[in-house]
Order: structure tokens, then C-alpha cells, then sequence
């Protein structure tokens, strides 16, 4: 007996030191693997983000705030930059512009690349999350798989350095399902409140994510009752309640008080579209190029090889979710190639059992080398990422600062002028410091002395 029980705590000990082993190797492997992500999207930071229009809209409204109550900036360019934001479309509270602002206070000037190592970081936070959910769904090898592709795919890099707060909402979409899922793991009041309220803080600061978030619960709620009748239980309530009061207030009051989010509702939803043909090859093949046409087929393969019914409960409620919001935004869907970037989290977590069973897969037939083919292979991703992300930047055509300046002065900073410029001006007006019309455009009454 004393043998055996040697024998059993010397292999407990050995297996332990391996499992440790293991984790800490992984933990270095995902360390490396953030920096790295880091650095790619620093690479080139003075370069433009792709969506040229929605970053400088964001950057006037971060110069608002820089401006406001600074004694050193000149009167007349706080009025200009007030009349440049009171022009702008009024769509989420502007929490990423108002963080900009202050880092533009700490350095003491103004530089629009600033923002891209704010946007960059809430990228990176959500792939910890993203670790998080997947290591609890599945596995701790499945969660590294999809926190690589979540990291390095292309569609992510770029819309992570552009000064625009899809990154700010991913992070919070990806911590607000976390605790989601840690609600339905171990249920208990304070839970469900942190879910909720995360819920609502994400609702109302990007409401895109809507219907994934309460899709989910929905689900969960399924899953764990097993009966559909939970939309009448108390807990179901109160978590819709808490998590749609704030955006539904900020967001009604847009709509259907002050206005001011009328017209982009208006153009959100164009029922024609479903008999369009364009309408579901555009959604369709941008969503493919948003995730990757490879990372597709192998999510929809690596679906399949889900067991657990929790991960295949949440999956399923996730897609739901996206295409209940694709009818509902089904113009912006087929036209903005950032309104897919909620499947980013979905096709890293489906394609993950697939991959790691590959590894499986060369463990079994070369245990002492097994890591040379899968490391070759993350350092490739990281090299395509890093080109195709290189190719894609300083690609965008507009006036230089230089020449905008100028035509500011040459227009002596005016507030009514009509001009012809990329990007509906917002560059030009930005740099030059003047404010008016983009042509053609229906001239409105404040061009008129």
C-alpha cells in the first residue's frame, strides 16, 4: 500500500508539473503574442484610418472638447470647431472622442495619431476577454487559437487603429458576454446586475451589439431552463430592463424627441433592399472579406466538431443575433464593411476546435516536433496580417494638412463655404479650420447672409 501510494503521488506531481508547464508556456506564447499585435497596429500610426469620413468626424469632436476652457487656443477657432460639431451627424455619446481629448491635454497639443494607440488598446482588452469566454466554453487551447485570429486578422488591425469607436465597442460587447456567461455559471443577483449594467454601458455607447447581447441571454436563459417560457421569469425582465434603460432613453430621445437621430435611422432601414439582388451579394461576400474566406470555411467546419452544449447555445445565439441585426440595419450591412465586425468573435471561436484538432492531430504523429508547423504557421499569419495591413495604408486620397491650411486662410476660416473635396470635405474643413457645404449638396439656409 505504501508503494501504490508513492507511486500514485509521484505521478500526481509529475502530471501536475507538466499541466504547469504547459500554462506557463502558453502564457509566454500569449504575452509575445499581444506585443506583437501591439506593435503591428503602431506600425505606420500617422497613417489615416480606412474610414477617412467617420475618423475625422471623431477628431472634431475631440477637438471640441481639447478646445473648451483652453485658455491658449483663439476664440475664433473655438467657434469654428463649435460650428464643425454642431454640423456633424449626432449619433453615441462621444466617450472614445472625450478620452482622446484628454490625452491631448496631457501631451499639450494636438495630434490625430494619438487616438490609434487608445482604439488599438480596447482591441487588445477584448481579446483578453475573448480568451476568457472561449477557455471557458471550450478549452484553454481552443481560447489561444481564437485569441490569434482575433488579434491578427487584417479587418481587425485596421478598424482597431481608426480613430472610431468600433474598437471601444467590441471591447465592451466582449466584457459584457463574459458576464453574461459568468451569470448563467453561477447565477446569483449582484451577477445578473453586472450583466446587465455592463449591457446597458455597451447598449449606450454602440448599440450595434443589441441583439447579439440580448440574443445571448435569451438563449442562455433557453438553455439553462430548457423551456422558452423564461421571457415571462424575473431574472429574463430585469436583465432587459436594466440593460435598455439608458440607450433606450439616449436613443428614443434621439428619435423620437430632439430628432437628431432620425435621418440616420431613416437611412438605416430601406425596405426595397430585400428585393435587391446587390443587397445579399454585398452582405454576403463583405462579411466573407470582414473575417477572412479561409477563417469562414474553417468556422463552419469547426462548428460542427462542438460538443459542449453551452459554446454550441451561445454560438448559435451570437449568429442569431447578427442576422436578426443585418434585417434591421440592412442598408448599413451591405454597405459598411465594419457592421460585420461582431462575427469576428464568432468565427474564433467556431474555427478553433478545428485547428486545434489539427494539432492534436501532429502531437500523435511528432510529439517531439509538433510545434515547429504550428509555429511556422502563426508566424505566417503574422507576416500576411502585417503586409496586407501595410498594403492597405496611406492608401486613402485627400488634401495634405499643408495644403489644407492654406485654403483655410485663403477663405479667410469662413463658416459658409461651398466646396468640392474628398471625403465630404471633413479633412479639408478639419486642417483648414473652416466650415460650409460639401458640392453637391443641397444648399440649406445658412449660406444665406
Amino acid at each position: 500500500m505504501t508503494i501504490l501510494s508513492s507511486k500514485s503521488n509521484a505521478y500526481t506531481t509529475r502530471t501536475t508539473r507538466i499541466l504547469s508547464s504547459r500554462q506557463a508556456w502558453q502564457t509566454i506564447a500569449l504575452l509575445v503574442l499581444f506585443i506583437l499585435a501591439g506593435f503591428i497596429r503602431l506600425k505606420n500610426i500617422q497613417a489615416p484610418g480606412q474610414l477617412v469620413e467617420r475618423e475625422y468626424d471623431s477628431a472634431i469632436i475631440a477637438r471640441n472638447f481639447y478646445f473648451n476652457d483652453n485658455p491658449e487656443i483663439e476664440n475664433w477657432r473655438k467657434e469654428m470647431v463649435h460650428t464643425l460639431r454642431e454640423r456633424q451627424f449626432i449619433l453615441e455619446p462621444p466617450l472614445n472622442e472625450y478620452l482622446v481629448s484628454l490625452i491631448f491635454r496631457l501631451a499639450g497639443r494636438e495630434e490625430l495619431w494619438f487616438a490609434r494607440p487608445v482604439t488599438s488598446l480596447f482591441w487588445l482588452i477584448g481579446g483578453v476577454f475573448l480568451y476568457l469566454i472561449t477557455r471557458y466554453l471550450l478549452a484553454a487551447g481552443e481560447a489561444f487559437i481564437a485569441t490569434v485570429y482575433y488579434l491578427l486578422t487584417p479587418a481587425g488591425i485596421l478598424t482597431s487603429r481608426s480613430f472610431q469607436p468600433d474598437a471601444l465597442m467590441m471591447m465592451l460587447f466582449l466584457i459584457s458576454l463574459y458576464g453574461i456567461i459568468q451569470y448563467f455559471a453561477r447565477p446569483s443577483t449582484p451577477r445578473l446586475l453586472i450583466a446587465a449594467g455592463l449591457t446597458g454601458l455597451t447598449l449606450l455607447l454602440r448599440p450595434l451589439v443589441l441583439f447579439a447581447l440580448l440574443s445571448v441571454f435569451l438563449g442562455l436563459s433557453i438553455h439553462s431552463a430548457r423551456t422558452w417560457k423564461v421571457i415571462f421569469q424575473r431574472h429574463f425582465i430585469s436583465f432587459v430592463l436594466i440593460s435598455l434603460a439608458l440607450p433606450a432613453a439616449y436613443y428614443g430621445n434621439g428619435v423620437f424627441i430632439s430628432g437628431f437621430l432620425r435621418e440616420k435611422i431613416g437611412m438605416s432601414f430601406q425596405l426595397y433592399l430585400y428585393l435587391r439582388r446587390e443587397f445579399w451579394e454585398n452582405w454576403f461576400f463583405m462579411a466573407i472579406n470582414e473575417v477572412g474566406f479561409t477563417a469562414f470555411l474553417a468556422a463552419l467546419a469547426g462548428f460542427w466538431l462542438i460538443r459542449k452544449q453551452l459554446a454550441q447555445a451561445t454560438l448559435l445565439s451570437l449568429l442569431a443575433g447578427y442576422i436578426l441585426f443585418a434585417f434591421t440595419f440592412n442598408h448599413h450591412i451591405s454597405t459598411h464593411p465594419y457592421y460585420h465586425l461582431q462575427l469576428i468573435p464568432l468565427a474564433g471561436i467556431c474555427s478553433a476546435p478545428l485547428l486545434t484538432g489539427l494539432i492534436r492531430t501532429l502531437k500523435d504523429t511528432s510529439p517531439r516536433f509538433w510545434w515547429l508547423p504550428v509555429g511556422a504557421s502563426i508566424l505566417i499569419s503574422l507576416i500576411f496580417a502585417y503586409k496586407q495591413v501595410n498594403n492597405s495604408l496611406w492608401t486613402q486620397v485627400f488634401e495634405t494638412p499643408q495644403t489644407a491650411k492654406e485654403i483655410g486662410e485663403i477663405v479667410g476660416h469662413s463658416e459658409r463655404t461651398v466646396f468640392v473635396a474628398y471625403h465630404y470635405g471633413l479633412p479639408l474643413e478639419y486642417y483648414g479650420e473652416f466650415s460650409g457645404t460639401f458640392w453637391p449638396r443641397k444648399l440649406v439656409y445658412w449660406l444665406v447672409p
